[in-house]
């Protein structure tokens, strides 16, 4: 897995000269999927604020794309849960990953708007802090932190604005690979929209 994100990342930041369009730039806000179970106790954390910086470049004539990301989330929570002997954590992580990705214009032309489907692999270092709650020991549990990979699968959306500045809305699913953690073992999604110029 590391061999295949850290060559992921290469391939986003090294082109053969001539094929390279545009070097793009995005900053997107929007809302990614907790760690948190479908279980009503956690209704109002199932997603949270997700914060999002892209580098990236187009090739092959703009059809094709690759590019780095950084991204942050918190969950926000800061009481414990009404659940009996569990300490209740708050999880944030910070994610790097590399992402490629195929451009086409599917809808009507004057329409303006381009699609991008796209491949990733990131890396996320995750960070769980107690905030209340007494395990079966009574005992209230300790912060920890742990690294997963995941693999994810998205689509974006852009439109031309002004000059070199687009708007960009876009959806993707995640999920984790190469680690049997049932904590953090379901698939997520985010949502997000943001602003992206072409240098």
């Amino acid at each position: 897995m590391r061999i295949l994100l850290i060559s992921l990342l290469l391939s986003s930041i090294t082109a053969a000269e001539g094929i390279v369009d545009d070097l793009i730039v995005s900053l997107s806000y929007g809302s990614i999927r907790t760690f948190f179970n479908d279980n009503h106790v956690y209704e109002g954390y199932l997603f949270t604020d997700y914060y999002e910086v892209e580098v990236g470049r187009e090739f092959n004539s703009g059809e094709n794309y690759s590019s780095l990301y950084l991204a942050f989330w918190d969950d926000g929570v800061s009481k414990p849960f009404e659940i009996m002997d569990a300490t209740t954590y708050s999880n944030s992580s910070i994610i790097i990953g590399g992402r490629f990705g195929m451009i086409s214009s599917l809808l009507p032309k004057y329409l303006n708007v381009k699609t991008n489907l796209y491949f990733g692999l990131a890396h996320n270092f995750v960070k769980g802090m107690p905030v209340g709650g007494l395990d079966y020991g009574g005992q209230l549990g300790n912060e920890y932190s742990t690294n997963l990979n995941t693999v994810e699968v998205g689509l974006n959306l852009t439109y031309d604005i002004y000059g070199s500045f687009k708007i960009l809305t876009g959806i993707q699913g995640i999920r984790q690979i190469g680690k049997n953690d049932y904590w953090f073992d379901l698939t997520r999604s985010a949502f997000k929209i943001g602003l992206v110029y072409s240098l």
